[in-house]
């Protein structure tokens, strides 16, 4: 994935492949969550990947804990394995482009005289194509599956890993979720036991949103920042959350902005960050990515009610940098 990436064009695709393909069950799009977690990358950072038509991916090592450059976000769903590098722990098996499986520093077993394999593969590259492999082992066993149904099983049926990472929240539906992680390991068994056992296919998908123009000042290098309460009117069963910010900050990497349900889980939905362009990490980046508006979106509420008071709370984290928050909007997808 790209380090910072705001271009909204995929947006009309993804929801055209969501609602037209596999006879208008919708494509599942599986989406590597990125590679760049040791150089300040959250997922949220790359529009793609803050919509609700993809499962977005964490990559994991052989011991169940998160590779060091797997790209956290409040918009990843779930984790793969994958292990960082052969020389340290295993990495994952694969074939390879014939005669290619021993070069360009991948490496094969003795016995693959042609080179065709490697088990060099590693990365969110890997656990992402793991995720869409069980994905398909799920619909042959529940072809009638939506893209949300998918989804939704997998929020249910993950299975919860290094559950003594601190960054583990348990929604007001009894959910664990992880910016680090998703909702955990894949779990092919248990999805498949949940769809096969009087699953029913959730409902039409409904939205709420609600647009507020504050025009809040952010406090400069304070803790306890500022906060907006934002109500949403309409009561469903939330599936994804998107809030939309537009600020003029003028170095927007350094908010942390947190999101607060009705029930009152707490959800970071984009850490402080390193999208800016001085660090020399990433392509068309810009220190000011708030201004017009700029969008991210949540797995972490899946389940719970969507009606009544949200809090939205925007954190500046290092001084002499100041801004406005001018509008919010807060969306809510479920059913």
């Amino acid at each position: 994935s790209s380090f910072f990436d705001n271009d909204s064009i995929y947006d009309a695709l993804l929801r055209d492949g969501t609602s037209n393909l596999r006879s208008g069950k919708g494509r599942v799009y599986v989406m590597a969550a990125g590679n760049s977690r040791h150089i300040g990358h959250n997922a949220n950072l790359t529009y793609v990947q803050s919509t609700r038509y993809t499962v977005n991916v964490a990559a994991l090592k052989y011991d169940n804990t998160y590779a060091f450059y797997s790209t956290p976000g409040s918009n990843v769903l779930v984790s793969g394995y994958a292990g960082t590098f052969d020389t340290v722990d295993p990495t994952i098996g694969t074939t390879a482009p014939m005669g290619t499986g021993n070069q360009n520093g991948l490496d094969t077993w003795a016995e693959d005289t042609n080179d065709n394999y490697t088990y060099s593969m590693n990365g969110t590259s890997a656990a992402s194509p793991m995720i869409s492999g069980t994905i398909a082992l799920v619909l042959e066993a529940c072809p009638d599956l939506t893209w949300r149904d998918v989804k939704y099983l997998i929020a249910k049926s993950a299975t919860q890993v290094d559950s003594g990472n601190s960054s583990w929240i348990t929604n007001s539906a009894g959910l664990k979720h992880s910016v680090d992680y998703g909702y955990g390991l894949m779990d092919t068994n248990a999805m498949i036991s949940l769809c096969k056992n009087s699953y029913t296919l959730l409902p039409v998908e409904t939205s709420s949103s609600t647009t507020l123009s504050p025009s809040l000042a952010i406090p400069d290098d304070n803790s306890t920042g500022i906060s907006q309460d934002i109500v949403i009117s309409d009561d469903m069963k939330i599936e994804w959350v998107e809030l939309t910010l537009n600020s003029n900050h003028a170095y927007a990497s350094e908010l942390k902005i947190e999101l607060t349900s009705p029930s009152g889980t707490t959800n970071t939905i984009m850490a402080v960050n390193d999208a800016n362009s001085n660090n020399g990490n990433c392509n068309n980046c810009i220190d000011t990515f708030y201004s017009g508006g700029f969008r991210m979106g949540s797995v972490a509420f899946y389940d719970e009610d969507s009606v009544g008071t949200w809090s939205v709370k925007v954190i500046d984290t290092e001084a002499n940098d100041i801004g406005t928050i001018s509008t919010l909007t807060l969306k809510v997808y479920g059913h």
